[in-house]
């Protein structure tokens, strides 16, 4: 620590803080002092915190190992920091590229989540309110995450460069409303609205498209969440909002239902709770009006076609099929995840079929019940939805020929998403009832020597020739949107790990099942690298 001068003092190899900062010499008085003689007069501790400074210029090694570390710091870094503040678009994405995203939602995403007032919407767009709202631009971001997230493969498309894939693009969307509803006030989660509401949903929709699982969950819930707490779930509770609020709400209902239905048929604990008390829901009243945006603003308004909104009624109408049948089809929680205890399709439209009692010639347990029933009513339903949105039998004119063409293009959207989600309703049903009758089987046994009886044998039999059909019912209305490719790919996977009994033999079965899942493959790949979004230049 010292050593001795010339003249027999103890001097430090290194300045203390002390003697450095006032550049003197730093002596002690013996080798045992504790603190120099400075620090000892001063009453202070006598520190070596400063670092010393080397001599001369820095090794060029050192100078280059500095710099990698610098650029490694920097990569990790992301290319895009969130703002601290008012956030704007360039903050997203190029302006042009903003509004052709925004522009292709109106024209091909709408018809599939219709949750903004496309007349108010492009209305605000030209008048450019994303500058000023910053509520509106939290909803421009929204919209433009659910619409990159439900058309596969479009960056390269629009240009964008600074998204590495649609995940990243949705992260940043989702983080850029955040800092907006933070600048609004941070008590935001507790003043729910109508906007918070949709701005939540459409991200939970990009989110789960994206494949962001986890934020998908969280930003329903946390609609659910403010739907309930706003008790919009009743019909008094709509007669503080608007026209076009009330049936934006409405829409916001059924979706939320959906997701719930979604959820409970993949999943043995669901991830979603009630938006709704099911006790005291104005469910009738909660259907949305079939008329067209234009319609909402000036009832008067006379249309002979059929509005688009009627896509997404339709689609209603298919789920509430499946909606009171879920806790007997599907293995699931206790009561109280329940969404219903009755038949929506019974007591909301009119015009509902007649459902069979039991399934008659089936198992006497009635394992197939449900089954029968919903294919009995999307059967029904399915008859009559409007023409437009059946499939078009052969030799019948393209809808292009009887609507514009970018018309024709929403409509045929809507139409396959409709007949597809019938095809994932009836194919999970199919895979619960194949699940029942094969657990059946001793944990022991083969399939060549089962212990199933000869009726539980042939009904393995006769599903698995439905779950053909209805194979080849989808590859025949294949279409490419986001929700299209995550129900064909859930419908895929009930073809894998089944075991197949029957007089048939395993051999033709297992080779029939494999043909199927090719060509399932074949097409997942096909939508996933060819599909194109409309070209940037507004038509």
């Amino acid at each position: 620590m010292t050593e001795n001068s010339r003249r027999g003092r103890k001097i430090a190899r290194r300045a203390c803080d002390l003697c450095r900062d006032r550049r003197i010499q730093c002596t002690f008085p013996d080798e045992s002092a504790a603190a120099c003689r400075r620090c000892l007069q001063a009453g202070v501790s006598c520190t070596f915190l400063t670092e010393r400074k080397p001599r001369g210029p820095p090794s060029r090694h050192v100078v280059q190992a500095r710099q990698r570390a610098e650029a490694i710091q920097l990569a990790r870094q992301s290319p895009n920091p969130l703002p601290i503040g008012r956030i704007t678009v360039a903050q997203f994405l190029p302006e042009p590229i903003f509004l052709a995203v925004l522009d292709d939602y109106l024209h091909r995403v709408y018809p599939l989540l219709p949750y903004v007032h496309v007349p108010t919407f492009a209305s605000r767009l030209a008048s450019r309110d994303y500058e000023r709202d910053q509520l509106f631009f939290q909803l421009c971001l929204a919209v433009c995450a659910a619409t990159i997230a439900s058309i596969p493969r479009t960056l390269d498309s629009y240009g964008i460069t600074s998204y590495s894939d649609t995940g990243e693009m949705v992260d940043r969307a989702s983080n850029l409303v955040l800092v907006g509803r933070l600048t609004l006030g941070t008590n935001w989660m507790d003043r729910p609205s109508v906007d918070s509401i949709i701005i939540s949903l459409l991200l939970a929709m990009a989110s789960h498209y994206a494949g962001r699982s986890i934020a998908g969950w969280a930003y329903t819930s946390e609609a659910s969440h403010c739907f309930r707490e706003m008790e919009l779930y009743k019909e008094e509770s709509y007669e503080k909002l608007n026209k076009i609020e009330a049936e934006l709400c409405k829409r916001c209902f059924w979706l939320i239902l959906i997701i719930n239905i979604h959820d409970r048929m993949s999943y043995i604990v669901p991830h979603t709770g009630l938006a709704y008390d099911p006790k005291h829901t104005s469910w009738e009243f909660l259907l949305p009006l079939e008329l067209s945006d234009e319609q909402l603003l000036d009832p008067a308004a006379i249309s002979t076609s059929t509005p688009v909104i009627s896509g997404f009624v339709a689609l209603i109408h298919v789920f509430t099929c499946m909606v009171d049948l879920l806790d007997t089809a599907f293995p699931g929680a206790p009561s109280y995840f329940q969404l219903t205890s009755s038949s929506l399709s019974a007591r909301l439209f009119a015009d509902a079929i007649q459902e069979p009692q039991r399934s008659i010639g089936f198992s006497d347990d009635h394992i197939l019940d449900p089954l029968v029933l919903v294919m009995a009513r999307l059967e029904g339903t399915l008859g009559k939805v409007p023409d437009s949105l059946k499939l078009p039998s052969p030799g019948s004119p393209p809808l292009s020929h009887l609507m514009g063409p970018r018309k024709a293009e929403q409509f045929e959207i809507m139409r396959a998403n409709i007949h597809i989600t019938s095809i994932y309703i009836q194919s999970m049903t199919l895979e619960m009832c194949l699940s029942k009758l094969e657990g059946r089987r001793p944990p022991s046994s083969s399939t060549q020597e089962t212990d199933l009886s000869p009726q539980n044998s042939g009904l393995i039999d006769q599903l698995w020739k439905m779950r053909e059909s209805v194979a080849q019912e989808l590859l025949s209305i294949v279409n490419v949107s986001a929700p299209a490719i995550k129900k064909i790919r859930e419908i895929a996977a009930t073809f894998l790990d089944q075991e197949v009994t029957g007089e048939g033999g395993m051999g033709d079965m297992e080779r029939r099942n494999r043909e199927y899942l090719a060509k399932f493959a074949e097409v997942l790949a096909k939508v996933d690298y060819t599909t194109a979004p409309r070209s940037m230049s507004h038509e």
